[in-house]
């Protein structure tokens, strides 16, 4: 169970992983919405920028002045509109169709002044219009010339109108009154798809903002939980390490206290006190060496040795090692072996064969049999250890390679075991690319089955 601290540290690194997560996508998100309002800005206006600039070189080409206009090859743009300035950045001259955005019912004053039946004043009142436009700032020079997208608008009665505007100078023998144009082009449009895709983004930023968070918990969860699960599966292993070294240096220590208080005793009276702590050392020392191996698997890259062994060879030695006790336990102990080479840690398959047989012997009982078997099996091989021992129940066969997991741990602790054996073969295969089995035997006992690569990288 973990401690107060520890649930607050978890929490801690839960909280960051979110904020982190949150603070990512959020980036992401505006990102996305800035790159996406900057194309569709170039998709609206890139045309345009063109169009200008293409405008202001034929202007400045082709100009030429007369008494009575200004003209210059036209193939613009139907929407551009142009104002023409002299000295003191005068207006001398202006496109017509520029004063339809400046003049309210302009549309009736220009069927006045195209209708020879009108009375003169009527006209004349169009024509004050026209004066009072070009009093108007859109009409003004600007200051900077050749500024790029200089947004100007223009508000008649309840209608805004936006234009695109470029200034620049005009230097041409043909037009000596000329000293400067001002580009227009009527751009609500593309304005209003812009506002319109931006509104429609900003609306969706709360939509957005939420999924962040959503997404963000989830996967600052997701991220925590392997963490939560190592660090319970450290305690854990902790607590049962420290609970198994505690048992045998108990008992030690007990005997050498019972020693040292029955000290007129001689050697022989205390000699079952002495080899029952020997037993016990001798167990811890086991214990201390898996937990070494286990450490060392899971720290450490460099600790197998791959190069090309003879696996038969390597069982056969150890095979016969333990069909000699098999032999003093009378048990039966069969071998089927094939020549297999493969690239393998020979001391570490050793270990392997070790730990599978030292099972097969601890938990089998007077005249029951043990099967050793090696096979080849295209680019893998298998071998197999099979004993017709007391078995294993499905539960414990679900959890027989986890560290110190053992159903029945008095029985355990009278055959030598501590529950780290099975775990260190499977480390073992693990490192070799293979994979471990376990099954029932017919009509009893316990069945392991490795198979393992001949190639391993």
């Amino acid at each position: 169970m973990k401690s107060s601290s520890e649930r607050k540290r978890i929490a801690r690194q839960r909280n960051k992983f979110v904020f982190l997560n949150f603070f990512v996508f959020l980036l992401i998100f505006i990102f996305l919405g800035v790159l996406s309002v900057g194309m569709i800005n170039m998709f609206f206006f890139d045309n345009l920028y063109e169009e200008m600039h293409r405008g202001k070189l034929e202007i400045q080409k082709s100009i030429v002045e007369t008494d009575e206009r200004i003209t210059f090859d036209n193939s613009l743009d139907a929407r551009m509109m142009l104002c023409f300035y002299g000295e003191d950045n005068e207006l001398i001259a202006t496109s017509d169709s520029i004063y339809a955005f400046l003049i309210e019912d302009y549309d009736y004053y220009a069927g006045v002044m195209n209708n020879p039946h009108v009375k003169p004043h009527m006209k004349e009142k169009y024509l004050e219009e026209i004066e009072k436009a070009k009093s108007h700032s859109i009409l003004k020079l600007d200051a900077e010339f050749n500024k790029i997208f200089n947004l100007q608008k223009v508000k008649t009665g309840d209608q805004t109108y936006r234009f695109m505007v470029m200034s620049f100078e005009i230097d041409s023998l043909n037009a000596p009154s000329v000293k400067a144009c001002k580009m227009l082009i009527m751009v609500n449009g593309e304005f209003d798809a812009t506002l319109t895709f931006s509104r429609i983004y900003i609306t969706c930023v709360g939509a957005i903002i939420t999924l962040c968070v959503i997404a963000s918990i989830f996967l600052g969860y997701k991220a925590i939980k392997p963490l939560v699960e190592a660090l319970d599966k450290q305690m854990k292993f902790v607590g049962d390490a420290s609970h198994e070294l505690r048992t045998p240096l108990s008992i030690v220590h007990s005997k050498l206290e019972n020693i040292l208080a029955r000290q007129d005793d001689t050697v022989y009276d205390v000699s079952e006190d002495i080899a029952i702590s020997l037993k016990e050392l001798s167990r811890l020392n086991k214990l201390t060496n898996d937990l070494l191996s286990l450490a060392k698997s899971d720290y450490s890259h460099d600790a197998y040795c791959i190069e090309n062994a003879r696996i038969d060879e390597i069982v056969n030695e150890t095979a016969e090692i333990f069909s000699e006790m098999a032999e003093i336990q009378n048990k039966e102990f069969i071998c089927e072996i094939e020549e297999v080479n493969a690239k393998a840690d020979g001391d570490k398959i050793k270990q392997l064969i070790i730990i599978l047989l030292d099972n097969a012997l601890r938990y089998t009982n007077t005249g029951d049999s043990i099967a050793v078997t090696l096979k080849n099996s295209g680019n893998d091989y298998i071998l197999k250890v099979a004993d017709t021992g007391i078995g294993m129940s499905d539960e414990t066969m679900k959890h027989a390679f986890e560290r110190f997991y053992r159903a029945d741990k008095a029985r355990s602790r009278a055959t030598g075991g501590n529950g780290l054996g099975l775990s260190i073969a499977a480390t073992i295969v693990e490192k070799h690319q293979g994979k471990i089995l376990i099954n029932h035997n017919e009509p009893k006992g316990t069945v392991l089955t490795v198979v393992l690569s001949k190639k391993v990288k």
